[in-house]
Parts: C-alpha cells; sequence; structure tokens
C-alpha cells in the first residue's frame, strides 16, 4: 500500500473511540453513566431523550440483526 492510497474506514472508528473511553473509565477519568449533556454542554441535542443519556449509550456496538 502506498502512502496516498485512499482507505475506508468504515465502522472501525466506534470500537477504537469506544475501547478509549472504557480506559478512561477504568482510570476513573470519565463516567460512563453520566448524562451526555454533563460532558459536552455545547454539543446541540435534538432529540429531549440525548440530554439524559449516557455517555455509555454512545459507545454500543449492535449489529442489524437479532439474535
Amino acid at each position: 500500500m502506498r502512502t496516498d492510497t485512499w482507505v475506508q474506514v468504515g465502522s472501525v472508528a466506534k470500537p477504537v473511540i469506544a475501547l478509549a473511553l472504557l480506559r478512561l473509565a477504568t482510570q476513573g477519568r470519565v463516567d460512563l453513566d453520566a448524562p451526555l449533556q454533563r460532558r459536552l454542554p455545547d454539543l446541540p441535542i435534538v432529540n429531549p431523550w440525548a440530554a439524559e443519556a449516557p455517555l455509555r449509550e454512545l459507545i454500543v456496538v449492535t449489529l442489524g440483526d437479532t439474535f
């Protein structure tokens, strides 16, 4: 692969970010149960439920199929 080759990232970023957040949580630096609005107060939130949604909900990786 050359240095100027385009690579599709796809859904790879979400598990990497989830892993980083879990590591921060084990170090006590992030509270996964804190509302999202507390961690990101300037984030514009469209859905009312999202303001109280915990950070934990954003890092859940789900498949499209039900098992």
